[in-house]
């Protein structure tokens, strides 16, 4: 929890900051409050400007996506996991154990 928390609230900062909502008119509602959308006067000027925007825009919600997935991750367990008694999940089956020694007998 020490990491998710922060990074799904940061998620939601950055979706909150680098989010236009389209209102008409060439006006987009910002965190900044309604703006003038400024058109580009030339296409070889939109594209990189798009380009390089777009990333900004989807950072939010893929840290959030992480997120979710590193919770997920850490959190689940695999049905044959044992998780009472102190035994460990990678230890050999019972039936797999060695018999007793019996005594006096050599070791090998």
């Amino acid at each position: 929890m020490a990491a998710f928390v922060p990074a799904v609230l940061g998620g939601l900062i950055l979706t909150f900051l680098f989010t236009a909502v389209p209102v008409g008119d060439d006006r987009s509602l910002t965190p900044y409050g309604v703006v003038d959308t400024v058109a580009y006067t030339n296409d070889a000027w939109s594209a990189p400007a798009t380009v390089c925007v777009t990333p900004i825009t989807a950072w939010g919600p893929i840290t959030i996506a992480l997120a979710i997935a590193y919770y997920r991750r850490r959190t689940a367990r695999s049905p044959n996991t044992a998780v009472c008694h102190g035994t460990s999940p990678t230890a050999d089956p019972p039936a797999a154990q060695r018999p007793p020694r019996a005594e006096g007998a050599p070791r090998s």
